[in-house]
Protein backbone atom coordinates (compact mmCIF):
# COMPACT_ATOMS: atom_id res chain seq x y z
CA UNK A 1 0.00 0.00 0.00
CA UNK A 2 1.32 3.44 -0.81
CA UNK A 3 0.34 7.03 -0.10
CA UNK A 4 1.38 9.64 -2.69
CA UNK A 5 3.38 12.62 -1.53
CA UNK A 6 1.59 15.97 -1.45
CA UNK A 7 1.36 17.49 -4.90
CA UNK A 8 -1.04 19.64 -6.88
CA UNK A 9 -4.72 19.30 -5.90
CA UNK A 10 -6.40 16.97 -6.76
CA UNK A 11 -4.17 13.89 -6.78
CA UNK A 12 -3.27 13.05 -10.39
CA UNK A 13 -1.88 9.69 -11.46
CA UNK A 14 1.84 9.79 -12.23
CA UNK A 15 2.56 10.49 -15.89
CA UNK A 16 -1.06 11.30 -16.81
CA UNK A 17 -3.63 14.02 -16.40
CA UNK A 18 -6.16 11.58 -14.89
CA UNK A 19 -7.67 12.54 -11.54
CA UNK A 20 -7.85 9.56 -9.23
CA UNK A 21 -11.10 8.66 -7.45
CA UNK A 22 -11.96 6.12 -4.74
CA UNK A 23 -12.59 2.78 -6.45
CA UNK A 24 -10.25 3.48 -9.37
CA UNK A 25 -7.52 0.99 -10.24
CA UNK A 26 -4.14 2.51 -11.04
CA UNK A 27 -0.90 0.89 -12.20
CA UNK A 28 2.43 1.67 -10.55
CA UNK A 29 5.51 -0.53 -10.20
CA UNK A 30 6.08 -4.07 -11.38
CA UNK A 31 7.02 -7.39 -9.79
CA UNK A 32 8.25 -10.82 -10.91
CA UNK A 33 5.76 -13.39 -9.67
CA UNK A 34 6.91 -16.53 -11.41
CA UNK A 35 10.20 -18.26 -12.11
CA UNK A 36 11.98 -20.32 -14.71
CA UNK A 37 12.13 -23.95 -13.71
CA UNK A 38 15.79 -23.32 -12.75
CA UNK A 39 14.66 -20.79 -10.13
CA UNK A 40 15.51 -17.45 -11.76
CA UNK A 41 12.85 -14.76 -12.01
CA UNK A 42 11.87 -13.66 -15.47
CA UNK A 43 8.53 -12.00 -16.21
CA UNK A 44 7.67 -8.68 -14.57
CA UNK A 45 3.98 -7.87 -14.22
CA UNK A 46 2.59 -4.37 -13.59
CA UNK A 47 1.19 -3.91 -10.09
CA UNK A 48 -2.42 -2.74 -10.05
CA UNK A 49 -3.58 -0.73 -7.02
CA UNK A 50 -7.13 -0.06 -5.82
CA UNK A 51 -7.76 3.46 -4.50
CA UNK A 52 -9.30 2.95 -1.05
CA UNK A 53 -9.43 6.53 0.15
CA UNK A 54 -8.52 10.06 -0.86
CA UNK A 55 -7.72 12.89 1.48
CA UNK A 56 -6.73 16.13 -0.21
CA UNK A 57 -3.90 15.33 -2.58
CA UNK A 58 -3.08 11.94 -1.04
CA UNK A 59 -4.54 8.56 -1.91
CA UNK A 60 -4.45 5.31 0.06
CA UNK A 61 -3.81 2.39 -2.28
CA UNK A 62 -3.84 -1.38 -1.83
CA UNK A 63 -2.48 -3.87 -4.33
CA UNK A 64 -5.37 -5.39 -6.24
CA UNK A 65 -3.57 -8.73 -6.55
CA UNK A 66 -1.28 -10.58 -4.20
CA UNK A 67 2.33 -9.46 -4.66
CA UNK A 68 4.04 -12.32 -2.81
CA UNK A 69 3.82 -14.55 0.24
CA UNK A 70 6.14 -13.66 3.11
CA UNK A 71 5.99 -14.86 6.70
CA UNK A 72 4.86 -12.22 9.18
CA UNK A 73 7.80 -13.33 11.28
CA UNK A 74 10.44 -15.83 10.19
CA UNK A 75 11.62 -18.51 12.60
CA UNK A 76 15.06 -16.93 13.04
CA UNK A 77 13.60 -13.45 13.53
CA UNK A 78 11.30 -14.87 16.20
CA UNK A 79 14.26 -16.41 18.04
CA UNK A 80 16.29 -13.18 17.79
CA UNK A 81 13.41 -10.94 18.91
CA UNK A 82 12.36 -13.08 21.84
CA UNK A 83 15.96 -13.58 23.00
CA UNK A 84 16.31 -9.78 23.13
CA UNK A 85 13.06 -9.61 25.10
CA UNK A 86 11.34 -7.56 22.38
CA UNK A 87 7.67 -7.67 21.48
CA UNK A 88 6.60 -9.68 18.43
CA UNK A 89 4.56 -7.08 16.51
CA UNK A 90 4.41 -5.13 13.23
CA UNK A 91 7.49 -3.08 14.14
CA UNK A 92 9.67 -6.18 14.58
CA UNK A 93 8.09 -8.28 11.82
CA UNK A 94 9.97 -9.90 8.96
CA UNK A 95 7.35 -8.75 6.46
CA UNK A 96 7.69 -5.09 7.49
CA UNK A 97 11.44 -5.18 6.88
CA UNK A 98 10.96 -7.01 3.58
CA UNK A 99 8.27 -4.58 2.38
CA UNK A 100 10.12 -1.37 3.27
CA UNK A 101 13.77 -2.31 2.74
CA UNK A 102 13.43 -4.73 -0.17
CA UNK A 103 10.11 -4.63 -1.97
CA UNK A 104 9.87 -0.83 -2.03
CA UNK A 105 13.26 -0.67 -3.78
CA UNK A 106 12.50 -3.47 -6.25
CA UNK A 107 9.02 -2.64 -7.53
CA UNK A 108 9.15 1.10 -8.14
CA UNK A 109 11.19 3.26 -10.50
CA UNK A 110 12.95 6.28 -9.00
CA UNK A 111 10.14 8.49 -10.33
CA UNK A 112 7.50 6.27 -8.69
CA UNK A 113 9.41 6.13 -5.38
CA UNK A 114 9.34 9.94 -5.30
CA UNK A 115 5.51 9.76 -5.37
CA UNK A 116 5.24 7.47 -2.35
CA UNK A 117 5.48 9.08 1.04
CA UNK A 118 6.15 7.51 4.37
CA UNK A 119 3.09 7.19 6.59
CA UNK A 120 2.80 6.98 10.35
CA UNK A 121 1.45 3.52 11.13
CA UNK A 122 -0.40 2.87 14.37
CA UNK A 123 -1.04 -0.79 15.04
CA UNK A 124 -3.86 -1.16 17.58
CA UNK A 125 -3.87 -3.97 20.11
CA UNK A 126 -5.58 -7.11 18.84
CA UNK A 127 -8.89 -7.39 20.69
CA UNK A 128 -9.46 -11.01 19.61
CA UNK A 129 -6.11 -12.43 20.76
CA UNK A 130 -5.22 -9.78 23.35
CA UNK A 131 -1.84 -9.07 21.77
CA UNK A 132 -0.04 -5.74 21.99
CA UNK A 133 0.10 -3.76 18.74
CA UNK A 134 3.57 -2.43 19.54
CA UNK A 135 5.10 0.96 18.87
CA UNK A 136 4.07 3.21 15.99
CA UNK A 137 6.25 3.08 12.89
CA UNK A 138 6.94 5.18 9.81
CA UNK A 139 6.64 3.08 6.64
CA UNK A 140 6.27 3.42 2.88
CA UNK A 141 4.47 0.09 2.50
CA UNK A 142 2.33 -1.59 5.15
CA UNK A 143 -0.46 -4.06 5.76
CA UNK A 144 -3.94 -2.96 6.74
CA UNK A 145 -4.86 -3.38 10.39
CA UNK A 146 -7.83 -5.61 11.22
CA UNK A 147 -9.99 -2.50 11.67
CA UNK A 148 -8.89 -1.06 8.31
CA UNK A 149 -9.46 -4.36 6.50
CA UNK A 150 -12.99 -4.52 7.93
CA UNK A 151 -13.61 -0.85 7.06
CA UNK A 152 -12.62 -1.17 3.40
CA UNK A 153 -13.74 -4.77 2.76
CA UNK A 154 -17.06 -5.77 4.33
CA UNK A 155 -16.76 -9.57 4.19
CA UNK A 156 -14.13 -12.25 4.68
CA UNK A 157 -14.55 -13.15 1.01
CA UNK A 158 -13.86 -9.57 -0.06
CA UNK A 159 -10.71 -9.56 2.09
CA UNK A 160 -9.16 -12.56 0.30
CA UNK A 161 -6.32 -11.73 -2.05
CA UNK A 162 -6.31 -12.81 -5.65
CA UNK A 163 -3.45 -14.10 -7.75
CA UNK A 164 -2.34 -12.01 -10.75
CA UNK A 165 -4.43 -13.52 -13.59
CA UNK A 166 -1.50 -13.58 -16.05
CA UNK A 167 0.73 -15.58 -13.69
CA UNK A 168 1.05 -19.35 -14.11
CA UNK A 169 0.27 -20.61 -10.59
CA UNK A 170 2.39 -23.70 -11.18
CA UNK A 171 5.42 -21.39 -11.41
CA UNK A 172 4.93 -20.05 -7.88
CA UNK A 173 7.50 -21.51 -5.51
CA UNK A 174 5.01 -22.10 -2.67
CA UNK A 175 1.68 -23.90 -2.50
CA UNK A 176 -1.15 -21.95 -4.24
CA UNK A 177 -3.39 -22.11 -1.15
CA UNK A 178 -1.02 -19.69 0.61
CA UNK A 179 -1.67 -17.01 -1.99
CA UNK A 180 -5.25 -16.36 -0.94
Amino acid sequence: MASPTPGPEPYVLLGTDKEVKVGDVVTMGEYCHNKYPHGSFYTKFPIKWLVLEKEGNRALLISLYNVDVIWFLSGQDYVDITERGELVCWKTSTIRTWMNEGLFQWIFTDEEKACVCASEIHTPNNAVYGTDGGEDTIDYLFLLSIEEAEKYFATDEARKTQIVPEVDIDQYDIAPKFYT
